[in-house]
């Protein structure tokens, strides 16, 4: 399934910046961290002299309740956000890009893409060209301020066949306790949280990033960590998706 109307909703971070720097009466940003479990919100004011950002209650995404179908969760949490949409006036969104630590795309981001997706085809999308979002790389998140959600180490260690191919490429997929589901081995999958913590980290990342704040006790200091536009990718980047993966062009792995 190709990317349409998302595609068109995703701009690289310096793009979505500039956006953002040209609105005189000032921007709200949401950040969201997509899992299988739920959707962590957080939400902020540019311009603010401290980029301080808040965490808001996460809203239950995929549920083991067999009664509830795939398309009526993502109905609710695309109702419950469009809410919030409405009442904070919200202009953008900032959307953690979970990469493996070798630049490669999972299961994760296709399901980031999926839900993204989702909201966007909607027939009145509250993420459109108008209030465009970002996907941010998490990897260059330092390590411990999203809880160690990145497991997978860019060195594969483990041993390869006869033929030269890794271990891990006959892994079988695991069942998911309690259903009929089965994934991949759980290395591909990030670790989640049960609140937003995630959510406000990824948004207050890429608000320092950009805007240095005023006040030298926020300054996280992660400046010196990026280099041009270089951890996030727009619309046109992205060539293929679905639920189980990812695909972008290769200059981007």
């Amino acid at each position: 399934m190709s990317p349409t109307r998302l595609g068109k909703c995703i701009v690289p971070p310096l793009r979505l910046v500039s956006i953002l720097e040209w609105r005189r009466t000032g921007s709200i940003i949401i950040g969201l961290d997509i899992n299988e479990e739920r959707v962590g919100i957080a939400l902020a004011k540019h311009p603010n002299s401290t980029n301080k950002v808040h965490a808001l209650e996460p809203i239950p995404y995929l549920s083991q309740d067999r009664n509830v179908s795939r398309c009526e969760r993502k109905e609710e949490v695309a109702l419950k956000l469009e809410a919030l949409v409405r009442e904070h006036k919200v202009n953008a969104f900032v959307v953690g890009w979970p990469l493996q630590a070798d630049g490669r795309c999972s299961a994760p981001c296709g399901k980031v893409l999926h839900l993204l997706d989702y909201f966007a085809d909607r027939q009145k999308p509250f993420i459109n060209a108008g209030r465009p979002l970002t996907l941010w790389d998490e990897r260059i998140i330092p390590q411990g301020k999203t809880t160690q959600r990145l497991m997978l180490s860019s060195k594969d260690e483990t041993p390869a066949d006869k033929w030269g191919r890794s271990s891990t490429f006959c892994l079988q997929p695991e069942q998911v306790p309690g259903s009929r589901i089965f994934r991949s081995t759980e290395k591909f999958y990030h670790k989640t949280t049960n609140d937003s913590t995630t959510a406000a980290t990824i948004l207050k990342h890429f608000m320092d990033t950009h805007w240095e704040p005023k006040d030298e006790s926020e300054v996280e200091h992660y400046l010196d960590m990026y280099h041009g536009d270089s951890h996030g990718i727009g619309g046109s980047d992205i060539d293929d998706y679905d639920e189980v993966g990812a695909y972008i062009q290769p200059r981007l792995l």
